[in-house]
């Protein structure tokens, strides 16, 4: 199965996650777990979503980069559900995601080149990533580079289902990597 974790705190304002999650949603083995839409009230259902997370061989963490983070439902989810005892303990206990597959699908505001050094994000938006990365590593998983769509907002109809196409193509092939690793 592929999960996707997907977590926006307006999806209704962003024409372009809405459209992206509904094309990809299309795509056979994927199951989508829509984080703000469970839990309005930030109250996690942590053995459901580690329930998901066991049955999954990739795991997707879609979101809009949100003040140069990952937006608080999903950073909350982190440290509720990645616990030690179920992800990253020792070797008897807190292995459930070893060897499955991670990656971030992330829409932006901004253009590409805003994110380096001495432009208007001051950082690549990779040091943005990289606590989701390292979160990804520690517990076992392997990271994938992400998938971005900078200027969302302005991305027209077709840019979208490139992207989406581009989104799909790339989970099939990480999925059929992964079962073929078994």
């Amino acid at each position: 199965m592929i999960l996707i974790v997907f977590s926006h705190p307006y999806p209704q304002r962003s024409h372009a996650n809405k459209t992206i999650l509904e094309n990809v949603a299309k795509t056979e083995q994927v199951i989508i777990s829509d984080l703000y839409e469970k839990y309005p009230d930030f109250h996690i259902n942590v053995a459901e979503e580690q329930a998901l997370l066991r049955q999954a061989k990739l795991i997707i963490f879609q979101f809009p980069i949100y003040w140069y983070n990952v937006p608080a439902l999903l950073k909350q989810w982190q440290e509720m559900v990645l616990t030690r005892q179920f992800s990253s303990g020792d070797e008897i206990h807190g292995r459930a995601l070893q060897g499955k597959s991670a990656m971030a699908v992330v829409t932006t505001g901004h253009k590409h080149r805003s994110y380096q050094q001495g432009a208007y994000d001051n950082y690549s938006l990779e040091d943005f990533l990289s606590p989701l990365n390292q979160t990804s590593i520690h517990c076992g998983m392997n990271y994938h580079t992400p998938l971005v769509l900078h200027q969302a907002h302005r991305a027209s109809q077709t840019e979208l289902t490139q992207f989406s196409l581009l989104y799909s193509q790339r989970i099939k092939q990480l999925y059929q990597q992964g079962n073929s690793d078994e």
